[in-house]
């Protein structure tokens, strides 16, 4: 928690165990998510990582991208999963590699079976589109940042929907994926608050 700046921890502080719609931020929810606070039907870390370890069952080198928050420490012990966030607070992890650093389009991802990250911002675009164009499966649990259309491609003078941002990652995966690469978009129940589509890159071998 000390690892947080001044202005994050008098946020959390601020808004952890209300009910008021700032406890639903990313970084209020994943805190509460780490002590447990939420429950299970709440917990949208938690689900997000259910639908992962059910759907990617048979990979073995994760590679976990700008999210750093939920419980990946719960996966089978052998599995070797690195986690990349530059704005990491911790320094140790249940045995998770941690790399404090931000992912672009020439990380290496050679070594890994699968990526997998949720509510990435502005590593967005870079993941997906590395994922897609090296033929490995990915799930991306996408947020609702709208400021990160690139640009010249897109006005920066007009306010873009959540709707048209989810539309274009979606249009930006069907275009750089594999052949081979099946497409899937899902969402997490009401419960959890959170509408936001889930898209999984699953290739046929």
């Amino acid at each position: 928690f000390d690892n947080y700046s001044l202005e994050e921890r008098e946020y959390i502080r601020k808004y952890i165990f209300t009910d008021l719609d700032e406890s639903y931020v990313d970084i209020v929810s994943q805190v509460s998510s780490k002590i447990g606070y939420l429950s299970r039907n709440k917990d949208r870390y938690l689900e997000f990582i259910n639908i992962f370890t059910s759907d990617f069952c048979s990979s073995k080198n994760i590679l976990e991208v700008a999210s750093g928050r939920y419980h990946l420490s719960r996966i089978n012990p052998s599995l070797s999963i690195t986690s990349m966030d530059p704005k990491l607070v911790t320094n140790s992890l249940n045995g998770i590699k941690l790399v404090k650093k931000s992912f672009t389009i020439d990380t290496d991802i050679s070594n890994y079976d699968v990526g997998i990250s949720y509510f990435p911002c502005e590593a967005t675009l870079p993941f997906i589109k590395k994922f897609c164009t090296e033929g490995k499966d990915f799930i991306v649990g996408l947020c609702g940042c709208t400021i990160h259309f690139p640009s010249p491609e897109f006005s920066q003078y007009r306010t873009y929907t959540e709707k048209e941002w989810f539309d274009y990652v979606l249009s930006v995966v069907m275009s750089e994926k594999k052949d081979n690469c099946n497409v899937l978009v899902k969402k997490l129940p009401n419960s959890y608050n959170c509408n936001y589509p889930i898209i999984e890159g699953k290739h046929q071998r």
